[in-house]
């Protein structure tokens, strides 16, 4: 073996990084992929030192879509009512502004039932609707 290899290690229980101590004797979380009868569930991903759970929001994410931008699109007031608004699409320049994120934030809570927590926004969590997607799925577990 060498560094940077895969290893797969099946069934490792309270050993496995997602619930085990971590960082324990100073050692560096390795990355955990869960998969489920070859269905891909989830990774952790470093943040700000530690692992953090990262659900699988593909399946999700295009469904919920169209439910984001109807929340989040009263909120844009650059945007015509009937202009297009992509998943990628810069949020800033379609009109959102440093006084929406509060309500915003509220507003998604209440139409997707989460509790957004502080240490899950970052720069990029107002950027665009697919970004918003990731930060509903990273709350709802």
């Amino acid at each position: 073996m060498e560094r940077g290899d895969l290893v797969a290690v099946p069934n490792t229980g309270v050993y496995g990084p997602t619930v085990s101590v971590l960082r324990f004797l100073s050692r560096p979380t390795p990355v955990e992929i869960l998969y489920r009868d070859k269905e891909f569930l989830a990774t952790n991903r470093l943040r700000g030192g530690h692992a953090t759970f990262q659900p699988n929001h593909h399946k999700k994410l295009a469904d919920s879509l169209a439910d984001i931008e109807a929340v989040v699109r009263p909120h844009l007031k650059f945007l015509e009512a009937d202009a297009p608004l992509g998943a990628e699409d810069n949020l800033g320049e379609a009109g959102l502004d440093s006084m929406a994120p509060i309500d915003l934030l509220l507003d998604l809570g209440e139409r997707f039932d989460i509790t957004i927590q502080d240490d899950l926004l970052t720069e990029n969590s107002f950027a665009s609707l697919s970004e918003f997607a990731k930060l509903i799925d990273m709350s709802s577990y």
